[in-house]
């Protein structure tokens, strides 16, 4: 029987003798291995009356009060990682929400509006760049990802300012994971006022809007 540990294991016996009742656990752990023995002697040839009651509830009851525990652990596990699964989306939600909050009050005084922003490697970039310059509307490759809500978050007071200290992928809402040998861009289709830009960014290059 495991216990809440993973690493522990009881075995729980119960063994009538002549003249002897014996209740053994036997805990292993890590390789070692501990035995504690309960002996009950009798004066008969069978073991008192009493005594084989008492150790048949030992026998029963201990391993599923065990049990139980065991239950009652695992169960708060799976709450603490379903807990730790939510998370990210709770981010994603307060993220996005801030975004289209900023994307209004952007509209309503005709400032900056990040109409769609990418992030990948610089072959898709330049492609979709020639896609949103010759206004052809198409699904984004699979190496590209979809950054515009991270970049409407970072929009304050019709400006967009990123540093180029920091690769772009180390921004909140940025895919972390990149390939190695591959060179990252970052596309940004936009409006100011009455202009529609489309511009693109090395990983390491300062991005000033407008």
């Amino acid at each position: 029987m495991g216990l809440p540990d993973d690493i522990t294991n009881l075995t729980w016996g119960l063994h009538i003798q002549p003249k002897n009742l014996t209740i053994a656990a036997t805990i292993a752990r890590a390789g070692l291995c501990f035995t504690l023995p309960v002996e009950i002697p009798s004066d008969s040839i069978l073991p008192y009356p009493e005594a084989i009651a008492t150790g048949m509830f030992l026998f029963v009851t201990v391993p599923l009060a065990l049990q139980r525990l065991r239950k009652r652990w695992d169960n708060k596990k799976d709450k603490s990682n379903d807990d730790e699964e939510e998370e990210p989306e709770g981010l994603d939600a307060a993220l996005e929400r801030e975004a289209l909050k900023k994307l209004q009050e952007e509209e309503e005084k005709n400032g900056l509006r990040i109409i769609k922003a990418v992030y990948g490697s610089a072959d898709a970039v330049s492609a979709w760049e020639k896609r949103i310059k010759e206004d052809i509307d198409t699904p984004l490759q699979d190496d590209l990802k979809d950054v515009t809500t991270p970049l409407l978050y970072k929009v304050q007071e019709s400006n967009l300012m990123i540093s180029g200290r920091q690769p772009k992928s180390s921004l909140i809402g940025f895919p972390r994971s990149k390939k190695e040998d591959t060179t990252y861009r970052l596309g940004i289709h936009y409006r100011y006022g009455t202009q529609t830009i489309t511009s693109t960014f090395s990983d390491d290059e300062a991005v000033h809007l407008p």
